[in-house]
């Protein structure tokens, strides 16, 4: 299915969604749309994906008015609705009521695939993006199966028409190949994902363009090579990913990011197999696109995470300052953001190694407490997702603790980190960390005033 990771429509929740569309069946009859169109122009000029989703989830309302009314008649209008519903819904990040609506879909086509096989496009497809929204909710041997299903499907698809179908059959097959991964089946995966590249380089070999579809499937088999050490074989794969998604993107703009994430791919697969250099010189490529990118769609959040990714492949070559960037990006952001941005904490939180590996002790204990106070905020508004970073930062915070000397606060702060772990005590029951860290400076000033009066006495 297509991504759209971290769409989410602003101001209109999936219930407000359901009621217009209810509202808007009540009241137009088929047919009637002058009421419909006042309302999505509205909606449209507030927030146009809500719009979208509306309109999208009107029109399967309606088929599923007619379908039971008249079941054979529009079984398969009902079924493309569904269809396109499930990949909306997907988009703004309900994966659960896609995974639903697309199950829906899926029992739709089945019956319509066996009484007549020009449906089995349909069906595949349809099964495809349910292998995908089951491996998204952590169903993965369902995720498998689906999967398989759909590769099956295309492969009979293919053998009666292969110029039609053999684009939409190597799309299969990448998406089966991560599935099996999923399910820790590398060397099955390997060669699935294999046979995915051969078919795009059959169809370039035939005079056919590069598309997104190739360039993916290349990105995915050079992991794959890698989770099975083949590592020259998966640079080499990543390379020319790489080079496709420059050629796609200087026809179409809007794949500079799948570009970033293809020199992502590379440089981690050239760290990896020790070429520290070459690596650093892709890092910071994908740094700078995405910093570009992040102009132009301030403030990007995908900036931060770039800068602080590129900062472990600086380490090796003593290249301090990607951090640091991450760091001042957020703070001078956080006026458009919220006070309390996940970003600045996991720029902190990234910045404490880079401080400590300079030999910046006391920066990176101060840095360190920072980032714990804002992961300790952060986790109360949401333990289930901040509670790891929450403890990350504790540790982070023990560590330095602990290298400048302070063992007894150190011992303190790890026992923190061991409580929030096992979740024995609940928000409201734990001391506030900003309060035990100000008790840990008030301690350390006292110690200070100790020793002075010790020697001058």
């Amino acid at each position: 299915m297509t991504r759209s990771d971290g769409a989410h429509y602003a101001g209109v929740g999936r219930a407000t969604v359901d009621q217009i569309v209810a509202e808007t069946l009540r009241h137009d009859p088929p047919g009637d749309h002058e009421s419909t169109c006042t309302m999505i122009a509205t909606l449209a000029a507030a927030d146009l994906t809500a719009a979208e989703l509306v309109v999208v989830g009107l029109h399967a309302a309606q088929h599923q008015a007619l379908a039971a009314k008249d079941p054979e008649a529009h079984s398969l209008g009902l079924a493309q609705a569904l269809s396109s519903y499930a990949v909306r819904l997907e988009h703004v990040g309900q994966t659960h009521d896609a995974l639903k609506t697309c199950t829906t879909a899926v029992s739709l086509w089945e019956p319509l695939a066996a009484s007549d096989p020009t449906h089995n496009h349909g069906l595949a497809m349809e099964l495809n993006n349910q292998g995908c929204l089951l491996a998204d909710t952590g169903r993965q041997e369902e995720a498998l199966a689906a999967s398989g299903r759909s590769v099956t499907l295309r492969e009979a698809l293919v053998a009666h028409d292969p110029g039609t179908h053999d684009a939409d059959f190597a799309a299969a097959l990448t998406n089966h190949s991560r599935r099996l991964a999923e399910n820790q089946q590398f060397e099955q995966s390997l060669a699935v994902s294999h046979r995915a590249v051969a078919i795009h380089e059959e169809r370039v070999a035939c005079n056919a363009a590069p598309t997104p579809c190739s360039a993916t499937a290349l990105n995915n088999h050079a992991i794959r090579l890698y989770a099975t050490r083949r590592g020259p074989e998966a640079v080499e794969a990543a390379s020319r990913a790489v080079d496709l998604w420059e050629e796609l993107a200087a026809h179409n703009p809007a794949h500079n990011r799948n570009l970033v994430t293809s020199l992502e791919v590379y440089s981690y697969l050239l760290g990896r197999m020790g070429e520290r250099r070459q690596s650093w010189k892709v890092g910071a490529r994908a740094a700078t696109l995405q910093q570009r990118l992040a102009a132009r769609d301030f403030p990007n959040t995908d900036l931060v995470d770039e800068l602080v990714d590129h900062a472990a492949t600086l380490l090796p070559n003593r290249q301090w300052d990607s951090t640091a960037h991450a760091v001042t990006f957020w703070e001078s952001s956080a006026a458009d953001l919220h006070p309390h941005d996940p970003g600045i904490a996991a720029a902190l939180t990234a910045s404490v190694r880079t401080l400590a590996e300079t030999g910046q002790h006391q920066a990176a204990l101060d840095t360190a407490a920072r980032a714990a106070v804002l992961w300790e905020t952060l986790a109360q508004d949401d333990p289930p997702t901040r509670d790891n970073a929450f403890v990350a930062a504790l540790t982070a915070c023990a560590a330095q603790l602990a290298r400048t000397g302070h063992h007894e606060e150190a011992a303190a702060c790890s026992a923190r980190a061991h409580q929030v772990r096992q979740a024995a005590h609940d928000a409201h029951q734990k001391p506030a960390l900003s309060s035990f860290l100000s008790s840990v400076r008030h301690r350390r000033s006292q110690n200070k005033k100790q020793t002075t009066d010790d020697a001058s006495s």
